[in-house]
């Protein structure tokens, strides 16, 4: 064999030798190593090398920062990726969607004062109703919860004293729900987890209120309040406040307190209270047509009578009330019912 026969079988034995030590190798090390770790491994080739590429284009100073980052054992290997964790933004608040069925809840309600006389007992059996249905507590407030309401003045502010008053007692509703006597609820099936779910309301909030029309923060109205200590002290700030004459006889009465923490923000006031901006789910209100079959849990006849598109007279709310009664609960109370239907007749 000559020469130049000798040098052309050499060749493929060789490159035979290398591809079976490639392949011995490749098998060694799919044996010693998982795929998940493989993968990892492979990732921080490419990062090494992507970071290589990306520190060439950054400026000097930075470059021997990032230099000094790769180095440094305690540190992410991936610079590139470090540098882009401290310019992203910050997360916005984790949003609880997912609040589970709340077993433990009440509906507190208090009707008084003559302007309510006439309508007081079908707001409690609507009110009642509701809890009824969702399976919660109902709180009627009265002279037995609250004996010295008789000293409570303008009674606006028996609201907060019967809020201060159930969380004082530390029962074990989760929640608790107030609805003014001016307000009905107009979906049954509706329950509070659910409508906290589609609230967005968040893990930090102790009180869900709705956004209010015109120069006012929000409507008290309506009100979720969590069973918390912030919340037992939230209105034990509340009724300090009514100390203050231009404050206790203010128009908004309560609902002016209740702002006037908000705005100071001295105890998380900010963090803690959630306004709905989408109002007509959670409070809506008659003067503002904004009522959805099937989204809007409560309808408020706000500023009866007063406003342009309301009753002009108390006894005009009073019927008024009694037609949204009705819509909802006239099949379950027929006599409430009767004298309405006569007149339509």
């Amino acid at each position: 064999m000559e020469n130049g026969d000798v040098r052309k079988a050499v060749v493929p034995r060789t490159k035979r030798k290398t591809f079976l030590l490639l392949t011995s190798g490749l098998l060694l090390v799919m044996l010693l190593f998982r795929p998940a770790d493989l993968a990892k491994i492979g990732k921080q080739v490419l990062g090494m090398k992507a970071s290589k590429k990306a520190t060439k284009t950054l400026p000097e100073g930075v470059r021997a920062s990032v230099t000094e980052i790769s180095n440094d054992r305690n540190t992410l290997r991936e610079p590139a990726a470090e540098l882009e964790r401290f310019t992203l933004d910050p997360l916005p608040p984790i949003r609880r969607n997912n609040f589970s069925s709340i077993k433990f809840a009440a509906v507190m309600s208090f009707c008084h004062g003559e302007k309510y006389e006439d309508i007081g007992h079908l707001s409690y059996i609507n009110h009642k109703a509701w809890a009824k249905t969702n399976g919660y507590d109902f709180v009627q407030g009265n002279e037995h919860i609250m004996p010295h309401l008789y000293f409570m003045s303008p009674f606006a502010w028996l609201k907060p004293g019967m809020f201060w008053t159930q969380l004082s007692r530390h029962k074990a509703h989760e929640w608790y729900v107030w609805v003014d006597c001016d307000a009905l609820f107009m979906n049954m099936s509706q329950s509070l987890d659910w409508k906290l779910n589609q609230l967005q309301v968040l893990d930090t909030t102790h009180i869900v209120v709705a956004k209010d029309i015109g120069e006012g923060l929000f409507n008290t109205g309506v009100l979720f309040v969590r069973n918390s200590d912030w919340s037992r002290r939230f209105f034990a700030r509340v009724l300090q406040l009514a100390k203050h004459e231009h404050v206790r006889f203010h128009g908004w009465w309560e609902q002016f307190a209740m702002q006037l923490l908000y705005k100071k923000n001295e105890n998380h006031e900010r963090k803690h209270i959630q306004i709905v901006h989408e109002r007509y789910k959670m409070n809506a209100f008659t003067t503002m047509d904004e009522f959805v079959t099937g989204e809007s849990l409560v309808l408020h006849q706000v500023q009866c009578p007063g406003h342009r598109k309301n009753p002009r007279t108390v006894k005009g709310c009073n019927e008024s009330i009694r037609i949204f009664f009705c819509a909802v609960l006239e099949e379950s109370y027929p006599s409430e019912c009767q004298s309405l239907s006569s007149a339509e007749k």
